[in-house]
């Protein structure tokens, strides 16, 4: 009977929270209806006080999949937990892509005040020079808050398309899509 307890599923956190996120992303890809209540993930990000690593990255994981009242619980928290870390550079990376993704969310959603609200969080970032990626998302935004405070075209369209040059130098053509997909998305 010794060998039998190796045969029994055991109780895994992160392969249920694993699951939990395929469930969210394969029912929003294929439009099918999901119950929010019935996830283990999204119950767990709910409940959790403290946020790690783990809990941002499975957060970033279904985020594109969550409707906007889904989304609203979790703000204040990702908030709350962003700021314990401050300038804290091992987590600047991190958060700065975690804001990126909620600035892009909104954006998407057509939600401007709380992009813009995300957008002044991302300002507040000093960057170092090793972070290129992130300082493309920063310039890119920084400048794409000028158009959506209906700033003059001449201070916002020539550092937009700068940035989608170098989104194309770099080889990362599906950011440069991304950025030229978000800014038709805003003008249109």
């Amino acid at each position: 009977m010794r060998g039998w307890s190796f045969v029994i599923a055991k109780h895994n956190d992160f392969y249920t929270h694993i699951l939990g996120a395929l469930d969210l992303v394969i029912s929003q890809l294929k439009s099918q209806p999901y119950n929010l209540s019935d996830n283990a993930l999204y119950t767990y990000l709910i409940q959790a006080f403290s946020w790690t690593d783990y809990e941002f990255k499975f957060f970033q994981l279904i985020l594109p999949a969550l409707s906007p009242a889904e989304l609203e619980p979790f703000l204040a928290k990702i908030e709350r937990n962003l700021a314990k870390f401050g300038n804290a550079t091992p987590y600047n990376q991190k958060s700065c892509n975690l804001i990126c993704d909620i600035i892009f969310y909104f954006i998407q959603h057509q939600n401007y005040v709380n992009a813009s609200h995300y957008l002044t969080l991302l300002e507040n970032y000093d960057l170092t020079e090793n972070l290129v990626y992130e300082k493309l998302l920063f310039t890119f935004f920084t400048n794409l808050k000028k158009l959506l405070l209906h700033q003059p075209a001449n201070t916002w369209r020539r550092p937009l398309s700068k940035c989608i040059a170098t989104a194309k130098f770099l080889d990362m053509p599906n950011l440069a899509e991304k950025f030229e997909q978000t800014i038709l998305q805003i003008t249109n």
